[in-house]
């Protein structure tokens, strides 16, 4: 069973998003978020991600995602986790005939108040997040 953990990224701690954009290019992934006090920010993964997907959050509702089971401290605010462990990683290497067994994938979320971000990608990779103006 998989269990997220929180991914501390100083702006993320203790604020609601809500999903603003989202451009995929030649660059890669980034994902656009704005808070209640119209501040932006952006999660950038570059080169491309491995996988991604999107869902209303209400998606979850039916196998009770957000629920204490799956996360090692319970979110109420925050909005990025990880694990290196899950549902989504299992069916990916079903899915691409294990082709990244001996390689580290990490499965982020994020989470907005009616979005959930899932991407997959290798674990040794970066990921950039800024304050957009």
């Amino acid at each position: 069973m998989a269990i997220f953990k929180k991914y501390d990224v100083k702006q993320f701690n203790d604020r609601d998003y809500g999903f603003y954009g989202l451009t995929v290019d030649d660059d890669g992934l980034s994902i656009r978020l704005i808070d209640e006090d119209d501040k932006q920010i952006e999660v950038s993964f570059s080169p491309h991600p491995i996988g991604y997907r999107n869902f209303d959050e209400g998606i979850h509702l039916k196998d009770n995602f957000w629920s204490k089971k799956y996360f090692e401290d319970f979110p109420t605010k925050h909005t990025f986790f990880y694990s290196y462990q899950s549902d989504f990683l299992d069916w990916f290497h079903k899915q691409s005939t294990n082709i990244y067994e001996d390689e580290k994938l990490v499965h982020y979320i994020i989470r907005t108040e009616n979005d959930t971000f899932e991407i997959i990608d290798k674990a040794n990779r970066t990921f950039k997040v800024e304050e957009v103006s």
